[in-house]
């Protein structure tokens, strides 16, 4: 990694390394895939968002109210 590069993700999971980090905004767009600059907050964001999305898949389903019988 080049000294002072930063690491911007995209929502798809593709990565882009800018030369330059302090000339960008924290959200970039290039060639229609937005990119967001890796920071530790936002590092934070995403591990809760996980830690969230794995609790959710791990447990069990939701009961489904029962249709009303048709009057």
């Amino acid at each position: 990694m080049a000294a002072g590069a930063r690491l911007f993700v995209s929502t798809s999971l593709d990565t882009w390394m800018a030369g330059n980090p302090e000339i960008f905004a924290r959200d970039v767009q290039i060639n229609d895939t937005a990119y967001r600059r890796l920071d530790p907050d936002y590092y934070a964001w995403l591990r809760s968002r996980m830690r969230l999305a794995k609790l959710a898949a791990g447990a069990p389903p939701k009961p489904q109210p029962a249709a009303k019988a048709a009057k």
